[in-house]
């Protein structure tokens, strides 16, 4: 018996593989960085030291400490005096990376804000 090709429908099953391949190997999404972030200030440490919001987007910070604490951005600005039970809330517009510390405590509380 004779088999007839039918070059369309193997130009047609090879397009469907690699379309198929392609889909599998695509990078993930990544999901938009939140508009808002909560920083606890506890046992002389900033949990989590690290968070990521969007550009004009905030991150409030609130003391569980008896001790008050100072957010102080080494590119300027400090909160006022956060005493226990108390927050602070900071917007921020550019990306970047925005390193702080305690101003009361020093290095050993650090924190950074990554702006996307």
């Amino acid at each position: 018996m004779n088999e007839r090709r039918h070059p369309s429908r193997a130009l047609a099953l090879t397009l469907m593989a690699m379309t198929a391949c392609a889909t599998m190997h695509a990078a993930p999404a990544t999901a938009a960085a939140p508009d808002h972030a909560d920083v606890r200030i506890a046992n002389y440490q900033f949990s989590p030291q690290t968070v990521h919001i969007a550009a004009g987007g905030s991150v409030s910070w609130t003391n569980g400490d008896k001790r008050a604490h100072v957010v102080h951005f080494d590119n300027g600005g400090d909160s006022p005096s956060i005493a226990q039970g108390g927050s602070y809330q900071r917007r921020f517009e550019k990306p970047g990376e925005y390193p702080y510390v305690c101003a009361i405590h020093g290095a050993s509380m650090q924190g950074v804000v990554v702006v996307e």
